[in-house]
């Protein structure tokens, strides 16, 4: 009921979650599907996105006969697979998560500059998705962002996309 995530017993009787399970957690049992999206460690060491989709257990009040949720049933699917090598000229896309952009084509301090302009993009009130124009090593791009789960519990999650504008201009 407190959105917890309970994990099964262990051969001891206790299993150490995995750090990334406390993205599972919601505040509370919801009373309708919820799509999320956890950042979790994959084995070569590099971190990938993982879809979630939480649902709500419902189970018959025995007394007024009204559904009652409760609990949830949390799936996840594999992590999403983001290109890191593209052709010159292609959209390079991934995923913008608690304030970080995961988006394997392009290098970390170019990542955490486009992290930084979509953050003040969300800033600005009733942005749920739009573009705007950036520079990527000194190469114009038109960067479109668009909300992956909106009116989720789970915190937000945006697809980017960018796309070189460099031929379009010469």
């Amino acid at each position: 009921a407190e959105g917890s995530v309970l994990s099964p017993p262990g051969a001891d009787g206790m299993v150490k979650p995995a750090p990334w399970e406390a993205q599972l957690a919601l505040p509370g049992v919801p009373e309708e599907q919820q799509l999320g999206y956890a950042v979790v460690n994959i084995d070569d060491g590099r971190e990938s996105v993982v879809e979630i989709i939480a649902t709500p257990i419902v189970a018959m009040d025995i007394d007024t006969r009204e559904p009652v949720a409760i609990g949830t049933l949390v799936l996840g699917f594999d992590p999403i697979e983001f290109i890191a090598q593209r052709p010159a000229g292609a959209i390079n896309n991934g995923i913008w998560l608690n304030g970080r952009l995961h988006l394997p084509s392009l290098a970390e301090p170019v990542r955490t500059g486009l992290a930084a302009e979509v953050t003040r993009a969300l800033a600005e009130p009733g942005r749920e998705g739009n573009s705007f124009g950036v520079q990527v090593a000194g190469v114009p791009h038109s960067l479109f962002f668009k909300r992956l789960n909106p009116g989720s519990l789970y915190p937000p999650a945006y697809e980017v996309c960018i796309y070189p504008l460099a031929d379009l201009l010469t």
